[in-house]
């Protein structure tokens, strides 16, 4: 085993209900009497909560179940035994007993063991965030320390200051093309960490488990979009857009380049902003206040010269700390004009210790 990184490996995290092993997590306790007591209101209850947290490799080992290889990964989570499972023989080589992982994940189902083995499970998707020696407490979120610099005002103050993000914050959104709805997805999307420099994050494809690795600044401007197979694409500058604070009449212009990691392929990114009133907005995640931002863009493809032109308008909500809806419009040089809705569908912030 070695001690190389795979960062956008998804698990399954098989927690063991057994009062020995979760004697020492209060919130184990109650979810496993809450199994015990009635499957279907555990299910109903704790589906879709959030878990991250730090837990040391205690033993990486591989079977053989059905077709193929399948790997083992214990973990110990403050005394609490966890089995990570995983068929990617990467992931699993990257791990050496006693190494720390952070993980941050949501309960996803319930399964079964074997039935001679007495127990039962509960599965979360999980991603491994980085390797960490030694153990180290959870990080801040981002700009903990300046919390009164960076509260949310409320639309009645007209302003719109730079959001708190912390690890564990889920989002599920929706997206639609009217012109082509067999493009139509759904996309679960993970922040995974938090620095004083950048947000990273998850998203998962619903339909097809496929997932991305998003990294933002703090502030949600994007830099980077990468793919399993290491494609994708980094802007630099980060391509702005949010200028925070938020407040109507505010405008801003910037130009970014987009580069293609694989091909080295350029394109020129332009944004004209400009920030409008608050409105009241309703999605299926909920009805909320917030800021009306209008974009004008064009995308050049610096080898042919050929404009993409576009606007895009979102609206985002300071309750959520980031754009609750957006409609996007772009024509190609060839006249052809495509349209998206981006919609949020769930919001699940992270749970906060008391």
């Amino acid at each position: 085993m070695n001690t190389k990184t795979n960062a956008a490996a998804f698990f399954i995290l098989t927690l063991l209900f057994s009062s020995n092993v979760w004697s020492q997590d209060p919130f184990i306790q109650e979810m496993s009497a809450t199994y015990n007591a009635n499957q279907a209101r555990f299910h109903q209850k704790y589906k879709n909560t959030g878990l991250k947290g730090i837990g040391t490799v205690t033993e990486v080992k591989a079977d053989f179940l059905g077709t193929g290889s399948i790997f083992f990964i214990g973990l110990d989570v403050n005394g609490s035994k966890v089995r990570c499972a995983t068929q990617n023989k990467d992931v699993a080589a990257s791990l050496d007993a006693g190494q720390a992982v952070n993980f941050v994940g949501t309960v996803d189902d319930i399964t079964y063991n074997v039935p001679a083995l007495d127990d039962c499970h509960f599965s979360a998707y999980v991603i491994p965030v980085n390797t960490i020696e030694p153990p180290v407490a959870e990080q801040p979120s981002y700009q903990e320390d300046e919390a009164d610099a960076n509260e949310v005002d409320s639309p009645d103050e007209s302003v719109a200051n730079a959001p708190s993000i912390t690890s564990g914050d889920r989002y599920v959104y929706e997206s639609v093309y009217p012109n082509n709805p067999k493009s139509n997805n759904k996309t679960e999307r993970i922040v995974a960490s938090v620095t004083s420099k950048k947000i990273l994050l998850y998203s998962k494809n619903i339909a097809s488990d496929s997932i991305r690795q998003l990294e933002y600044t703090p502030e949600w401007n994007f830099l980077s979009s990468k793919n399993k197979d290491g494609s994708g694409l980094t802007y630099s500058p980060p391509l702005k857009y949010f200028e925070f604070p938020l407040k109507t009449g505010d405008s801003w212009n910037q130009d970014s380049v987009e580069t293609n990691i694989k091909t080295g392929k350029k394109r020129k990114h332009s944004i004209s902003a400009i920030v409008g009133d608050w409105e009241q907005i309703t999605v299926p995640a909920g009805t909320f206040n917030a800021i009306k931002i209008t974009a004008q863009t064009s995308v050049i493809d610096l080898e042919t010269g050929k404009p993409t032109i576009g606007k895009d308008v979102s609206w985002y909500a300071p309750e959520v700390g980031r754009s609750i809806k957006s409609l996007l419009t772009s024509t190609n040089p060839d006249g052809q004009q495509e349209k998206q809705m981006i919609q949020l569908l769930e919001y699940h912030p992270a749970e906060t210790p008391d």
